[in-house]
């Protein structure tokens, strides 16, 4: 007899179970990437937050009609999606959204700097501060 495993109200095996997962963890990584919240991806999908929180969370799965439009959202190929290699390492990944986050506060960091220098300094891609 095959193992059922209950989510929530359904019962889904171990494999769909795990699919589901690792689909939601990849999702969720795509989405900080982008640097969207759960809220702006579901506004734009037109459902609910707690709707999509459960895709993320691997506790519902997703139609293609949704998918396609996820995809969409998120700049990438529907069947990408589902074949590509899930990040299941959760050090590389929160090693890897730390680096994006860092480079964000870097590129803010420079365009204060650059509205700092005497006109003197600046080139011609130097930010103008409005002087």
């Amino acid at each position: 007899m095959k193992r059922k495993f209950y989510n929530f109200k359904s019962k889904v095996s171990k494999a769909d179970y795990e699919e589901r997962i690792a689909f939601g963890q990849s999702l969720r990584t795509r989405r900080r990437i982008l640097d969207l919240t759960q809220e702006a991806v579901a506004d734009k999908m037109g459902i609910t937050t707690t709707a999509y929180s459960k895709i993320e969370r691997g506790e519902s799965g997703i139609s293609t009609t949704r998918l396609k439009q996820l995809a969409d959202i998120l700049g990438i190929n529907a069947p990408d999606m589902l074949t590509e290699i899930p990040v299941n390492n959760m050090l590389m990944r929160d090693i890897f959204l730390e680096i994006i986050s860092m480079n964000k506060k870097i590129d803010t960091l420079s365009h204060y700097i650059a509205a700092e220098k005497p006109a003197e300094y600046r080139t011609a891609d130097t930010p103008d501060s409005g002087a």
